[in-house]
């Protein structure tokens, strides 16, 4: 994957929001995401900029 593509997980705790939230914004397009298969394993990649501020983050 590219720089800044990182599991759910891994999108939730830098953006410092609940995984459900991540996932709710992959449906309303805010956040861009692909679904993954590496053998047995299965799972969404999200394009989590680095400049993106996260939930408590402000931008000045």
């Amino acid at each position: 994957m590219p720089d800044g593509w990182v599991s759910l997980d891994r999108a939730a705790n830098i953006l410092g929001v609940a995984r459900q939230t991540v996932l709710h914004k992959v449906q309303r397009g805010e956040l861009r995401a692909v679904h993954v298969n590496h053998g047995r394993r299965t799972g969404l990649r999200i394009d989590v900029n680095a400049t993106s501020p996260g939930l408590f983050e402000t931008t000045s």
